[in-house]
């Protein structure tokens, strides 16, 4: 077990879940939506509710609203056999939006 900063030799060092699959294959999974245009806050790979069911959009539709960087990551995991928590969606944090919009 690490503790403590990270040093340069210690980022460096790939260290694997055994579970997960390698980084080519996460890299060449998401590669397959290369040319996509990005989309701010565009999720990307919305399901759409159909006859009663929820159902992913097919790449060719993605490919054509867009996509952003955490709808990559979900597509991504998704494809591969992974699901999310989808904390930071079920979790929301209140912002002062006040604040940002000045």
């Amino acid at each position: 077990s690490m503790s403590g900063a990270i040093t340069a030799s210690a980022a460096s060092t790939p260290m694997e879940n055994p579970t997960f699959p390698s980084a080519g294959t996460v890299i060449a999974k998401a590669a397959t939506l290369l040319g996509t245009p990005y989309t701010y806050g565009n999720k990307g790979y919305w399901y759409a509710y159909d006859q009663g069911q929820y159902q992913a959009l097919s790449v060719d539709t993605i490919r054509n609203l867009g996509i952003d960087c955490s709808g990559l990551v979900y597509y991504t995991l998704t494809q591969l056999g992974y699901s999310t928590s989808g904390f930071s969606w079920n979790n929301p944090v209140p912002v002062d939006t006040d604040h940002w919009l000045t």
